[in-house]
């Protein structure tokens, strides 16, 4: 597991770029060819996202697996090289496909999956980010899942990379499935708590339950046009401040026409709460 990081350095999500990448990368389990959404007007590549990134001082990234364009050996590479110069940390890979629920073709996920671990090793990534799983939680996906992580964790630690959760999709759909599926596994997955996976009244209870397990945090902002809920984005920072949350906050989302701007302010909120006695 990686050392603690000062909160007050933020990283951001090439999810928070897109707007400004655009592009999508095809490739899914089983299907070379599919795409997990329609790509949109491409302003910056990869490399001038990153360097944008960095002159805007976020000196840590997450990237997303389908912003890869033609994930070689060489092209891995060239990107890691590329983060090096400009002094970004990649914290983590995120890995926004494939189930490893999956009740016919588990076997072939899973093996999706190792592939991307192995590329974020090549990458020099400090975690990858596994979805739980697509499949409602019973007494059979709930071992499909644990037995996935227990193979996955395994293939990440020989490469120098940590496996994380997040509190996403449906069989991690609440937190005593959360908490029941972290502790099982004793340790073997960390968790990336998301601001903005879960919604509804309990939405900050059900946060409070799994905070203890936070050891990265995705600090998504809302917004309606461009203007943020700024009471929701503080509510989330103030439950991890409670609990004594000393690691990362990446940030993920920001308006299409003011993206830098969007996470300035998101960034300064971080501070200020944190700077608070």
């Amino acid at each position: 597991m990686t050392s603690p990081i000062n909160p007050f350095l933020t990283g951001v999500s090439t999810w928070a770029l897109h707007p400004l990448i655009g592009h999508v990368e095809p490739g899914r389990p089983g299907s070379s060819d599919a795409l997990l959404f329609q790509p949109s007007a491409r302003v910056l590549s990869l490399e001038d996202a990153i360097t944008a990134a960095a002159d805007h001082g976020y000196t840590m990234l997450e990237l997303c697996h389908f912003h890869i364009d033609n994930p070689t050996n060489d092209r891995l590479e060239q990107l890691r090289l590329h983060l090096e110069a400009k002094g970004v940390r990649l914290l983590s890979l995120l890995i926004d496909d494939a189930d490893i629920t999956h009740e016919t073709d588990n076997a072939a996920h899973i093996a999706w999956i190792t592939t991307w671990i192995d590329r974020a090793s090549r990458l020099g990534a400090d975690t990858v980010r596994v979805i739980g799983g697509h499949s409602a939680p019973d007494t059979d996906s709930r071992a499909r899942c644990r037995a996935a992580f227990k193979t996955l964790s395994m293939e990440a630690f020989v490469r120098g990379v940590r496996v994380r959760t997040e509190n996403w999709f449906p069989l991690l759909c609440n937190p005593a499935e959360l908490n029941d599926c972290l502790r099982a596994l004793q340790g073997a997955v960390g968790l990336t708590f998301d601001f903005g996976n879960w919604g509804e009244d309990d939405k900050y209870i059900h946060l409070e339950a799994i905070a203890e397990h936070a050891e990265g945090c995705h600090a998504k902002c809302s917004y309606d046009g461009d203007i943020p809920d700024e009471a929701d984005f503080e509510a989330c920072i103030r439950i991890l401040k409670r609990s004594d949350y000393s690691g990362t906050f990446t940030l993920v989302h920001a308006p299409g026409e003011s993206v830098w701007r969007a996470l300035a302010y998101q960034r300064s909120v971080i501070e200020r709460i944190y700077s608070e006695a």
